[in-house]
């Protein structure tokens, strides 16, 4: 055999520190975000809460010389590093898993606004079935999907089989299907739901889920890394083999440690552990204020941060070429907490930039409250006004609510096609077609229901063009049964 040398070039896209960073904060609910702010200022010790809040969110522009008298003249790389020593805990995942502002914005004025802000309590179970009522699916699809929810544990782990369960429905709902069918609806259709992981058997199965719930054809080398060593190296993972990983899949020590960082931000219990404490908390907040629909970030303000003034004072202290390697540490962590505190605004930028562009988008329903008032939407609409990927879209408006003036909304539940007009500017939203059909059959003489034939026609009397079978499918999404089942004697 003969050795051959040869160039090849590969075009691969790589996620910068400041892009992974952002969309870890951008993911994050605020109650996540508080937790992700601790986290980050226990990891780094160049990060520190600011105790004056009339201070600026970085120490650059203090008034005072800094004193460096008392520092020592060396400082080793062990003494850099015992200073980062924190009370954090190792993530342990054992098998068992038991120039965009605008100008009018007053972020004070609208922090304000926000005081209190009143939870709204949901379960994740509640949420869950929240989330189905939406979806373009049978009825008996439906109806299975919530069993399937019913039967998840706190954890939102499905501790029974498809087998079982099946058999349940025929005995407990008179159900009659196949462990096929419902092994179906439960990977198609309830581990698809928000949060990612619901619904998973195990461990490995959850974090599998949320790592593809993140991937986009162009996501990083690290998400798709990570989604192989869940995949096929769940064992050496779990018992922190890590150098067989980097062998088996020839990738570097750096690789690796992207790749773990993904999987330690994921969640091990989507459920929430408890039934009880797990809440829905608005992210975003709409007041009608003069006829108009105003927006305010829920939480938008959190313990202010700067750099920790001792480390800097380190850092210009090092002068002596023996001292690189702990100059470096020192400078890393400078660099990530600056990027860290920058980034914080910039998250709250984002959400209000999406947000923002959604109430213009859909003005007339949130000053209304009506869903018949709603405009066909995608996230595609979106990003167009807001320059934002599909993505960065995504991530901003899953599993996210909205506090309004008549009810607390997923986010979710506001995009849907359009459908039933003769051109693009004649569509309406499928949610408002909907609401048109159970209106129809709500007030039909439940001695003569119309048929679904007589639905459409009354439907297209209305201006939405829609036919017969599309009648079928959202009369079967709202768990409305045919003419035959609605009749009355």
């Amino acid at each position: 055999m003969a050795l051959r040398q040869s160039l090849e070039q590969k075009q691969q896209q790589r996620l910068s520190q400041r892009q992974i960073t952002l969309t870890r904060l951008i993911e994050a609910s605020g109650d996540e975000l508080n937790e992700l702010i601790h986290k980050e200022i226990e990891e780094n010790p160049a990060l520190e809460i600011d105790g004056n809040d009339e201070n600026d969110f970085s120490s650059d522009n203090r008034d005072e010389e800094c004193d460096t008298d008392d520092l020592p003249e060396e400082v080793s790389i062990e003494e850099a590093r015992e200073r980062s020593e924190t009370t954090r805990e190792d993530v342990d995942f054992d098998s068992n898993a038991d120039d965009w502002e605008p100008n009018d914005y007053n972020w004070e004025a609208a922090n304000d606004r926000l005081e209190p802000t009143i939870p709204t309590t949901l379960s994740f179970r509640e949420n869950l079935v929240f989330q189905v009522n939406f979806l373009n699916i049978t009825e008996k699809e439906n109806l299975i999907a919530k069993y399937i929810i019913g039967c998840l544990n706190d954890d939102g782990y499905l501790d029974s089989d498809s087998k079982s369960i099946a058999n349940r429905l025929l005995i407990n709902e008179n159900v009659e299907t196949t462990s096929a069918e419902v092994e179906q609806v439960l990977v198609q259709i309830v581990q698809k739901l928000d949060p990612a992981g619901i619904g998973a058997r195990d461990l490995q199965e959850c974090l599998l889920l949320q790592i593809r719930a993140l991937l986009t054809p162009h996501d990083s080398p690290a998400l798709h890394l990570a989604e192989r060593i869940i995949q096929y190296h769940f064992e050496l993972f779990t018992t922190k083999r890590f150098s067989q990983i980097i062998r088996k899949e020839r990738v570097t020590q750096q690789d690796l440690e992207d790749a773990l960082a993904v999987i330690t931000n994921l969640n091990p219990k989507p459920g929430g552990g408890s039934e009880v404490n797990n809440q829905v908390t608005p992210d975003f907040i709409v007041t009608i204020e003069n006829n108009e629909p105003v927006l305010s970030i829920a939480n938008a303000y959190h313990p202010r941060l700067r750099v920790n003034r001792e480390y800097e004072e380190m850092l210009a202290h090092l002068t002596s070429k023996r001292n690189a390697e702990a100059k470096k540490f020192i400078r890393d962590n400078i660099d990530k907490a600056k990027l860290f505190i920058e980034l914080l605004p910039e998250r709250e930028r984002t959400m209000y930039l999406v947000m923002n562009e959604i109430i213009r988008y859909q003005k007339a329903y949130f000053l209304s409250g009506n869903p018949k008032d709603l405009r066909p939407m995608v996230l595609k609409d979106i990003g167009e006004k807001t320059h934002l990927d599909i993505s960065t879209m995504s991530r901003v408006t899953s599993h996210r609510y909205a506090l309004t003036p008549f009810g607390t909304i997923l986010l979710k539940s506001l995009f849907s096609e359009g459908v039933g007009g003769e051109s693009e500017e004649e569509n309406v939203s499928a949610l408002v077609v909907r609401e048109e059909l159970k209106e129809l059959i709500e007030s039909e003489d439940k001695k003569h229901p119309y048929t679904d034939e007589r639905l459409a026609q009354l439907l297209k009397e209305k201006g939405f063009n829609i036919s017969r079978r599309t009648v079928v499918k959202y009369r079967e999404q709202l768990n409305i049964g045919n003419s035959n089942q609605r009749k009355t004697r």
